[in-house]
């Protein structure tokens, strides 16, 4: 009797959850085909929030086993998967991904053709990079205290980012480093995620201390809060606040955490057809509301909406993540590849965002894009970018750590003389 209970209440709460995203989610359909404003639409959006509870009472009730699976994954996972690798590479993927969107005309074309379509698919897909990282750094920094390894780690992420930002300022002004730039340097503007992540590593033990004194029903709540609060306004902003949108990092990372302790499973098939369904949903909102003028992110999304914390992005995240998190690649070259991609993400972030990729693209987009066009450009500029920026955090960490251990033994020689 208490099990069923138990279920009863698990499924009413996905259920109410399932209604607000497919709310949302159809939210710009419904503004579209019902422009009137006033307590009509909003009656309208009552009983049509009413309506998908049940619906989706009934769907979770029936397939909810079937579909998704999970149990309790307590204390440290001592083996090292290839999944996390798999994902932090994707992430990387998507990174290059959404910068080739933003070096292409795609912002300031008009919504019209097959090719403006295209591009919006891999928009919103390429907006799951950064929350990708995320919800990893919850993952595996769920167990974080502050410990000698904390010190590391934050050491570890200082040394880099300052190395490569030396490198920025020597190629994009080696005889002028402005104080503005220096300035830039050392609040560590030069990259919003890096100045993001910061603030977050700093934040994980105390994150951790508060995720762990709560039970699993407060857990629960407390997720829902983040995702109303920094989700939830994207598009509705209008009559929901959106003061706290910038809350969204602080959701993936309990995501994050979420996900290691349930150890979340789901069948590929629907959860393929759950991703396409989001991602060709939020593409052709893109491509109708407005037809054949320039899509206004702002006006349309708010803002922040159309970013990292939209909600469309929060779930097809989450459901890459589930999808790929017990994908295990033994072969024989894949795997190193993808422990590499994975112990320089960082420094491949970073090199690819400040220089890497305004070096390469000019080249392989003035000399494949007559012949390839813009989805052949894509499909070579990937793989070099990728690589060179192996290449580069691989040797960047290998020079580093050298000079470092280095001048700790000249440290310690000189304090036992």
């Amino acid at each position: 009797m208490r099990k069923n209970i138990r279920e009863n209440k698990l499924n009413l709460l996905l259920s109410m959850i399932s209604a607000i995203m497919c709310l949302y989610c159809f939210y710009p359909f419904i503004r579209y085909c019902f422009p009137f404003n006033g307590t009509l639409f909003i009656s309208l959006i009552v009983i049509l929030f009413a309506c998908t509870i049940i619906i989706s009472w009934l769907v979770i009730a029936k397939l909810r086993k079937k579909w998704i699976g999970g149990g309790t994954c307590e204390g440290n996972i001592t083996e090292r998967r290839t999944s996390p690798d798999l994902i932090r590479t994707i992430a990387c993927i998507l990174v290059i991904t959404v910068h080739y969107v933003n070096r292409t005309s795609y912002y300031s074309s008009p919504a019209q053709g097959t090719a403006y379509f295209a591009v919006s698919v891999i928009r919103w897909i390429a907006q799951c990079c950064c929350p990708l990282f995320m919800i990893l750094s919850g993952y595996f920094l769920c167990n974080r205290s502050l410990d000698k390894k904390f010190g590391h780690g934050l050491w570890h992420f200082l040394r880099n980012y300052f190395v490569i930002c030396l490198f920025y300022l020597l190629y994009t002004a080696p005889m002028a480093a402005t104080a503005e730039k220096i300035k830039g340097l050392c609040n560590l503007s030069y990259m919003w995620y890096i100045n993001m992540y910061f603030g977050l590593f700093l934040l994980t033990p105390f994150l951790n201390i508060m995720w762990k004194a709560l039970n699993e029903h407060y857990k629960i709540c407390l997720l829902i809060v983040l995702l109303l609060l920094g989700s939830f306004s994207s598009v509705t902003d209008f009559w929901w606040t959106n003061y706290w949108n910038g809350l969204y990092p602080i959701l993936y990372y309990f995501l994050g955490v979420w996900f290691r302790e349930r150890e979340f499973t789901m069948k590929k098939f629907p959860g393929i057809v759950l991703f396409m369904a989001m991602i060709l949903m939020e593409a052709l909102y893109t491509y109708y509301v407005d037809p054949g003028q320039v899509f206004d992110w702002l006006t349309n999304f708010g803002g922040y909406s159309s970013a990292y914390n939209a909600m469309p992005t929060v779930i097809a995240s989450c459901i890459i993540f589930i999808l790929c998190k017990d994908i295990k690649l033994e072969a024989k070259y894949v795997k190193p590849a993808l422990r590499k991609i994975s112990e320089n993400s960082l420094e491949i972030y970073l090199a690819l965002c400040m220089f890497l990729d305004g070096m390469i693209f000019p080249y392989i987009w003035a000399i494949f894009a007559p012949k390839a066009g813009i989805v052949g450009v894509y499909f070579i500029l990937v793989p070099i970018e990728l690589f060179a920026a192996v290449l580069f955090g691989i040797a960047l960490n290998k020079i580093l750590d050298k000079l470092q251990k280095l001048f700790l033994s000249i440290f310690h020689r000189c304090n036992i003389g």
